[in-house]
């Protein structure tokens, strides 16, 4: 029988929720230049997505003009008319069309009056848990889609204020996106070797299921996506690195590790054919408008042109030295394209106007301190540029050669423009030709191809930037033209190292720029900034000799700290509370332990658990409501959600949007208003669109309707009068008695309403967990329902009823013997031998010393010995911890264990307290005499604390009375077998 799938909780810290910029490196891009921002004209606006999990927009302030000229002359790019062009049944649509963002194109007049504009925060959004490795605009530049190494695929529009969605998932990282806006689907690859197809225009969801268990994705959601078309490979290298397919969606064609371009049929799944060539991993492709063409580039450093229908390469280019990492290309038969390599080398290479491949150009443009993960340009003015950093370059572009050759001509003698755009013999790559003409079909001799030529006036200037001398043209070292980015889009300092310190509560951390900082991962803040140093050296330096165990686990894989609490372990932990650095007025005892995984869980759900009892008690006050109309004569019989019941949803709940499946459990009683949407691009067949954290679009009819047109379906379904729907059933564990977590348990911390908690479910087919809610402390009371459909059983148990799994306490074992030459005894009966829970502290070990051997407090002033001052005590969270004294100077000496009984320590200090509490309530019930009550009283003051005159020693060590048994097991015993103190007077002051 297949294992119920275990859900975790985690929770993201970070320092300041306004910080914009990634983290880490950017591994994606996408450009926008057709969606109007606050003028009459679109500005243009760039995507990034990043390591960090974090999707960002910029606005560009570009001065875009309506293209008065096709950018492209489509009517000759195959040599043919395209009337008399074959057309195949899917690729009905003029080709032209499918690029919307070629309608628009820069002004060169504004531009060159104006200065170079820079780049603005506009949005943001992190809705990833791992790497968001690829990011495509689709539906008019109105929605976005992104992929995660989390394994989830996310829907987001933008120009709304909904919230993203996921749409689908894979069993292991999803690398690649291709969008074919024709057809309306996108595909997505991995590393599952699976390819899969989501029909986003149609919303084809998963069937509905009565169980969870049988969902091939782990247990998640029964509304989630389903894929269209399924291409699973078997191969073990067949992960899946680069995606890509043409706009009417007639090709899909993927590269991985295999060293093959593999084309597919994405209506029937089936592999057309394969092309063979690369020697080392395919990372980037590309595919021409008609799916006639396909460009890719490989880590054996080359980039070739293939036909599809003559199922070959036609051209290898040789114009890099290192691994081709990104492609990019405009044009609609990629005859001018951009690529970049691992060395940060962007090369532009253009043959749009030559017959022969090797009378084109190629151009270093600039260079990178790292490899290009992801590159776009625009109109040949501006290239982005990203790398593992986390800032976005710009880079000025160059005009093409036709175009330098216009402006040449235009003004020939101007030793402006000659320098504007003369390109040094340095920069520029040969193009060699490896293919027979006659074997591209594409390329056909035409009276508009004619090789570039130039009078004899213009050529003397111009010789080497659009003249045929290629024997000028060094290919070994090749220096780029731009040696400077125009704007850097300045990122953030991600975490890329941590140390847990020994209390299991501070964690010190690293960031990419050499900085060290210490958190507080119970509070979620940023204790302190140590500055660019050495993180070991600091951490040995502030470091406490404590032992407590392990109760979370903590990774910095999206450049801030993210730490995850299971059931088994996080509530092992336990600190006393007089170390926990508490504020304000907290009636404590002195032995009060605080459970770290009950402290934060509390206050991370705080929000969650007040509105869950909220809701309960506003269901049960509508419900005897209706038992009252019930029983009154002649009352109309109504439905009980017929009142809407107010349950204090606070202002911003009551306008986002939620939306769940109708087959899910809903007790959410607000109403569930779509938000208005902010401007978008003049052709918006957009409608409203409303979406919940994480949720998938609710199932249609039959007759499905266009995914980004039709309304969503929200469980907002009316009821008959006459026929009372049955009370959607909160989950069972949320009802009475709900038992309050006590404040000297728990003690009051704010943590930061900006805090991310994520709930998270282990899936058995998959290398790692899949989210199934997503949101911050200040969403919590808006996602109650979603919160409670998706927290694990645990979880709950423990906000509602404050209860946690049972496990037994760890205990230690030890031996107390006199310390050698001191004058005390042996404990009596046998009793050297004890057992107690790790976290008892010495001075508790004392008092059971004390009590054993009838010790009377001496009457001589003893020294206030080593172990009370703060010699080596290092401060954090409010608290002095004080290093243990060598103790050799007092005597040292044979510790060996003789074989008395074992006795339970906690067990014997406690009936001694017992017995105490109980002789001062009698003395006070039977009201003795009030002068002697005093005196005791007095006496008990008085009194000096066993650790002010009496010492244990381990290992030749005073142990401080605030130490464990734990900690002085695993930082001062350091060996197996029983753990063995001495105890003895402490020294007479001299």
């Amino acid at each position: 029988m297949r294992k119920s799938a275990k859900r975790k909780v985690s929770y993201v810290i970070t320092h300041n929720k306004d910080d914009h910029g990634h983290l880490l490196g950017i591994n994606s891009l996408a450009l926008d230049t057709t969606t109007f921002g606050s003028s009459d004209k679109p500005e243009g606006i760039l995507y990034s997505a990043g390591r960090d999990g974090v999707i960002n927009s910029w606005d560009l302030h570009l001065p875009l003009r309506g293209r008065t000229i096709p950018k492209y002359n489509y009517n000759h790019l195959n040599g043919i008319d395209e009337k008399k062009r074959n057309v195949k049944d899917d690729d009905n649509i003029p080709l032209h069309l499918f690029n919307e963002d070629k309608n628009w194109e820069i002004d060169e007049d504004a531009s060159s009056s104006q200065p170079t504009p820079k780049s603005t925060f506009r949005q943001s959004f992190q809705s990833h848990t791992d790497w968001v490795n690829d990011i495509i605009l689709c539906h008019n530049n109105e929605a976005l889609i992104s992929c995660s190494s989390d394994r989830t695929m996310k829907l987001w529009f933008p120009h709304k204020t909904s919230t993203p969605c996921t749409i689908g998932y894979h069993t292991d990282y999803i690398k690649a996106l291709a969008y074919a806006s024709g057809p309306g689907w996108v595909a997505s690859g991995g590393f599952d070797r699976k390819i899969a197809l989501w029909d986003i225009k149609e919303c084809r969801l998963a069937p509905s299921t009565s169980s969870s268990s049988g969902n091939i994705f782990g247990g998640l959601s029964e509304r989630d996506f389903q894929p269209i078309v399924t291409i699973a490979e078997t191969s073990p290298k067949s992960s899946v690195y680069a995606l890509t397919c043409n706009p009417s969606g007639s090709v899909l064609v993927s590269g991985s590790p295999e060293k093959v371009i593999k084309v597919w049929d994405p209506k029937s799944g089936k592999r057309i054919t394969k092309l063979s060539g690369h020697t080392d991993n395919i990372r980037a492709i590309l595919i021409s408008d008609d799916g006639e063409l396909i460009l890719s580039g490989s880590s054996d450093t080359t980039i070739k042109l293939w036909s599809l229908s003559a199922q070959r390469c036609i051209n290898t280019f040789t114009t890099h030295s290192d691994s081709i990492w990104s492609l990019y290309s405009d044009h609609p038969r990629l005859k001018v394209f951009y690529a970049g390599a691992k060395d940060g080398l962007v090369t532009r290479t253009d043959y749009s106007e030559y017959e022969e491949i090797d009378d084109g150009e190629c151009v270093a443009i600039c260079k990178e301190n790292a490899g290009i993960v992801k590159l776009v340009a625009l109109d040949n003015k501006y290239i982005w540029t990203a790398t593992c950093s986390s800032s976005i370059k710009r880079w000025q572009d160059i005009p093409l050669r036709k175009d330098r050759i216009k402006l040449s001509t235009s003004s020939p003698t101007s030793s402006t423009s000659q320098n504007a755009f003369q390109i040094p013999s340095s920069s520029l790559i040969k193009l060699t030709s490896t293919a027979v003409t006659s074997s591209y079909p594409s390329v056909v001799s035409s009276p508009q191809l004619k090789t570039a030529t130039t009078d004899s006036e213009v050529a003397t200037i111009y010789s080497v930037a659009i003249g045929d001398g290629h024997s000028d043209i060094d290919n070994e070292d090749p220096e780029p033209v731009r040696e400077i980015a125009d704007h850097i889009i300045e990122g953030q300092h991600g975490l890329i190292k941590y140390v847990i310190l020994n209390n299991r509560r501070n964690i010190l951390t690293l960031d990419n720029n050499g900085e060290v900082t210490l958190w507080d991962i119970i509070k979620c803040v940023k204790v302190k900034v140590f500055g660019k140093c050495n993180i070991d050296e600091i951490a040995q330096e502030i470091n406490t000799p404590e032992s407590i165990p392990n109760w979370c686990s903590v990774d910095t894989r999206i450049g801030a700290l993210t730490v995850h609490l299971d059931e088994s372990k996080c509530f092992d932990a336990e600190m006393y509370a007089d170390e926990a650095g508490l504020t304000g007025d907290v009636d404590i005892r002195e032995d009060q332990r605080i459970n770290l995984g009950k402290w934060v869980l509390r206050y991370l759900f705080a929000n969650f658990t007040q509105a869950e009892i909220q809701t309960y008690e506003a269901i049960q006050q509508q419900r005897s409501l209706m038992q009252q109309q019930r029983q009154q004569p002649g009352s109309e019989h109504r439905s009980l959600f017929s009142t809407q019941i107010n349950v204090n949803i606070p202002p911003q709940a009551a306008t986002s949007t939620t939306c769940t499946s109708p087959t899910a459990s809903s007790h959410n009683l607000a109403n569930c208003n779509a938000n208005p949407p902010m401007p978008q691009s003049p052709t918006t067949p957009l409608a409203a669109f409303t979406t919940g954290p994480f949720t998938a679009p609710a199932t249609t009819s039959s007759q499905q309707p266009d995914y980004f047109s039709g309304p969503h379906h929200l469980n907002s379904s009316a009821t008959s009068p006459t026929t009372p729907p049955v009370m959607s059933q909160m989950h069972p564990l949320i009802q009475p008695p709900f038992n309050q977590h006590p404040h000297n348990e728990t003690p009051e911390i704010q943590i930061p309403q900006h805090t991310t908690v994520i709930i998270s479910e282990e899936s058995h087919e998959a290398s790692t967990n899949v989210d199934l809610y997503r949101g911050t402390l200040g969403d919590m009371e808006r996602d109650a329902e979603i919160i409670e459909q998706k927290a694990p059983t645990w979880l709950i148990e423990f906000l509602i009823k404050n209860k946690i799994p049972a496990k037994e306490p760890v205990k230690v074992s030890f031996i107390l013997k006199p310390h050698e030459g001191s004058e005390l005894d042996e404990l009596p009966n046998g009793n050297a031998r004890l057992t107690a829970n790790r976290m008892l502290r010495v001075r508790k070990i004392l008092a059971y010393i004390v009590e054993k051997l009838e010790l009377d407090q001496p009457s001589i002033p003893l020294t206030t010995s080593n172990n009370t001052t703060n010699n080596g005590a290092v401060n954090i969270n409010g608290n002095s911890v004080t290093e243990p004294t060598n103790a050799k100077d007092n005597g040292g000496g044979s510790m060996t264990a003789t074989q008395p009984s074992t006795e339970c320590l906690e067990k014997a200090l406690g009936d001694a307290e017992k017995n105490t509490d109980e002789g001062n309530e009698h003395d006070n019930a039977t009201g003795n005499n009030s002068q002697s009550t005093a005196a005791a009283e007095e006496e008990r003051k008085n009194a000096m604390k066993p650790e002010l005159w009496l010492e244990l020693v381990c290992q030749d060590q005073i142990l401080p009375p605030t130490m464990t048994l734990a900690t002085i097991k695993s930082q001062i015993w350091k060996a197996s077998g029983d753990l063995t103190m001495t105890y003895r007077l402490r020294m007479k002051s001299v």
